[in-house]
């Protein structure tokens, strides 16, 4: 839903993973999904295969269930890999705050966990559910709606994205802002074409030609001087430049330079539980030496 940011090339993800199989593991165990051969499954953390059957696609879990594809129909497995949801579905998104995104006859609405439909697909276009708001869009234009169904913020946006730590990037008529949860907006330097959700308390957002971030206060907190940057995860974040990759800190600090991230086109990372993670849903490990770069702290 919102504006493109310039791709990043990571590298090295792990494209072969070497699958075990073996008796699922418990219920709680982390579980990552992974893909062969156009065959989804899950592992654990050991990059064993928790499950026996394989799916057409699948999504990571989220609220203890994920969602997965058969037969060319979209529904929901609990941990335990047992059907939750019946295969139902055009599309699905994950579950957020007890609320999944499902699609019929090209229209968005929404379920709970137990298949109920409780706001009948109408939307043409919806978003997980994130600070009690969901961004849809009726007709051309975006707005936000409760879990209700009941429109919070009028529809009124080209483009709408999640709300996260209070603030949500929106555009109309070529210009992009932040929003609060009231519909109020962010008083910050003049933005481009393109802004991130915030994230440690900070934002990644466009500026002339360049990336930098802004605080919760709309303040610059760092220079606008990247090819390219994403969203901070674990207090940390990628940046780019001169087709040169850096993982640096909330001061804008590199963090590290013995580490050279190169992958298969990915265009977005997230650090969790120290493993950084691509776009592609596939985790990548930062294991090859950096060349020397320009950029210093």
């Amino acid at each position: 839903m919102n504006g493109a940011k310039p791709s990043f090339l990571i590298i090295t993800a792990i494209s072969a993973f070497t699958v075990n199989a073996q008796q699922p593991t418990s219920s709680d165990q982390p579980r990552a999904m992974v893909c062969i051969q156009e065959k989804c499954s899950f592992v654990d953390t050991a990059g064993n295969r928790v499950y026996a059957l394989d799916f057409e696609r699948a999504r990571g879990f989220s609220e203890g269930m994920a969602a997965v594809q058969l037969n060319g129909h979209w529904g929901f497995i609990d941990k335990t890999g047992a059907p939750k949801i019946a295969p139902r579905f055009d599309s699905v998104g994950n579950f957020s705050e007890g609320l999944a995104t499902v699609m019929v006859a090209k229209r968005y609405g929404f379920v709970d966990p137990s298949g109920r439909v409780v706001i009948e697909p109408q939307f043409r276009d919806a978003g997980a559910f994130s600070e009690g708001l969901s961004p849809v869009r009726i007709g051309e234009m975006y707005g936000y709606i409760d879990t209700s169904g009941t429109v919070r913020i009028a529809l009124k946006f080209d483009t709408a994205t999640l709300f996260e730590e209070g603030f949500a990037a929106v555009s109309h008529n070529g210009k992009t802002q932040y929003i609060d949860t009231a519909g109020n907006p962010l008083r910050t330097v003049e933005l481009g074409n393109g802004a991130g959700r915030f994230s440690d308390g900070l934002a990644s957002v466009h500026i002339g030609d360049k990336w930098g971030y802004i605080d919760a206060s709309g303040n610059l907190a760092i220079k606008a001087e990247f090819d390219g940057a994403v969203d901070f995860s674990e207090g940390v974040a990628v940046v780019g430049r001169d087709q040169h990759y850096w993982i640096i800190d909330r001061s804008g600090k590199a963090v590290t330079r013995s580490r050279y991230l190169n992958s298969i086109g990915c265009q977005g990372f997230k650090f969790s539980e120290g493993l950084l993670s691509g776009a592609a849903r596939q985790r990548v490990r930062v294991h090859r030496p950096l060349r020397q770069s320009r950029y210093s702290s």
